[in-house]
């Protein structure tokens, strides 16, 4: 500790010294440069200042200087790991460094800290963005190239969206809701290996757009293993009156015999999710999975009685997926509207909002997150719209961009940063200006 302070002591010394009658940062902004003098100083007399750290590596990212806004902030991160200012500061450094994979291993742990925080909402909304913009990209190569798939792992397992072959279009949604409600279910296995509805999604469109022939995973499971699965479900879903729901689930263990193995079953529609949890059920057993009373009374768990608000997050969902995201919060809104208690709902509507609000370029994000560090420090900041403005546009504008191809799920992720492992070899402190 004595060391550290001592280091700490002498650094700041030589650092505001050099600084005497000139501005640390040369044609920087003022008001940044002097809150990088105040922190120095506080830094001197507070070593183990966490927010000290923290806030200068934010400052020094925004005047440019990486690597003391990495030296800082990897620094701060050693000591407090789930601070959401820091994750998203390093997130974006990392993302200005073309390290798009340790980028999204930041920010998908948004789920760990406060709900509260501005900068988780950002978290959260630039996952989902550099999410999309991946699976894009990988599923144009899948489509243009099957020697880019991945090897075919026998514990993952793709849920495609079941093809509704009913007349009343009013009940489409449900063929896209079923498939998401089975995932979220499935999802609560561990060890299980989803992939995620966005990368089959992109994919079944480059197919389409191919006008390939392995497209339906009802009928061949190619479309599941060019995504690497060794497990895929498929399905048709009808709605033969009003009151009557019947769904055909086609079951591939590709990794196994590799013959499909195809359950009907009808039910009342106001019977939807009982029907749901049976085919849930029906494919764990399949795998050969055993659940734990408690996995099977959460797989159990319904997540609305009222079936126009489940209709209306299908909805939201087939809108997201198109990129429609203003019809997709619209939907979410008002399902929830219908059931205040319709926490997929909410939790699908914040996940749009925040994505628009995160969508663009590294650079834009940088300037969104320059307004709110400048709004922290007392500044003035341009109209508070600016965050959202004309993202939806933005998002709908940026997909596609290059990124560099990244990790499937998110569950082989969780734990890459708990110790500081994958954030680099910490370097050295940085030299007093010259």
């Amino acid at each position: 500790m004595l060391l550290r302070k001592w280091y700490w002591g002498a650094c700041c010394a030589l650092f505001l010294s050099a600084c005497a009658g000139n501005s640390f940062v040369q044609n920087q902004d003022k008001d940044f440069t002097d809150d990088v003098d105040r922190l120095m100083i506080r830094l001197q007399n507070e070593p183990e200042n966490l927010r000290a750290m923290r806030d200068l590596g934010a400052y020094f990212f925004h005047l440019k200087q990486y690597d003391k806004a990495k030296y800082y902030l990897m620094d701060a991160y050693k000591r407090e790991s789930k601070d959401p200012k820091i994750l998203f500061y390093l997130g974006l450094l990392f993302e200005f460094e073309d390290q798009t994979e340790n980028a999204m291993r930041l920010y998908q742990r948004f789920d760990q800290v406060s709900r509260f925080s501005e900068y988780r909402k950002l978290m959260q909304g630039r996952y989902y963005f550099l999410q999309r913009q991946l699976a894009k990209e990988n599923a144009a190569k899948l489509a243009r190239s099957e020697q880019a798939a991945p090897r075919t792992d026998a514990n993952a397992l793709a849920v495609f969206p079941f093809e509704y072959k009913g007349s009343n279009p009013d009940f489409e949604p449900l063929a896209r809701g079923l498939s998401e409600m089975m995932i979220i279910d499935l999802g609560i296995i561990p060890d299980l290996k989803l992939v995620e509805r966005v990368r089959i999604v992109e994919l079944s469109k480059e197919l389409a757009l191919a006008q390939s022939g392995a497209t339906d995973p009802t009928t061949s499971p190619r479309p599941g293993q060019l995504l690497g699965a060794g497990q895929v479900v498929g399905g048709i879903l009808d709605v033969p009156s009003e009151d009557r729901l019947s769904v055909s689930m086609s079951y591939w263990d590709i990794a196994g015999n590799g013959n499909p193995t195809v359950t009907s079953k009808e039910e009342q529609l106001a019977e939807l999710f009982r029907l749901q949890k049976e085919m849930v059920f029906e494919v764990v057993g399949k795998m050969g999975i055993q659940l734990t009373p408690e996995m099977r009374n959460k797989i159990l768990t319904v997540p609305t009685k009222n079936i126009r608000a489940f209709l209306l997050y299908c909805q939201g969902l087939e809108n997201e997926d198109n990129g429609q995201f203003r019809a997709a919060q619209d939907n979410f809104s008002t399902a929830i509207q219908l059931d205040g208690s319709f926490g997929m709902a909410r939790e699908a509507g914040e996940r749009v909002e925040n994505t628009v609000d995160a969508a663009g370029s590294k650079e834009d994000i940088a300037a969104a997150a320059e307004e709110m560090i400048v709004k922290e420090s007392g500044g003035q900041v341009g109209p508070q719209d600016n965050l959202l403005g004309n993202r939806f546009k933005t998002l709908n504008n940026s997909i596609g961009s290059n990124f560099r191809p990244g990790e499937d799920a998110r569950k082989p992720l969780e734990n890459a940063f708990d110790s500081g492992s994958g954030l680099g070899t910490l370097p050295e402190p940085p030299p007093p200006p010259q």
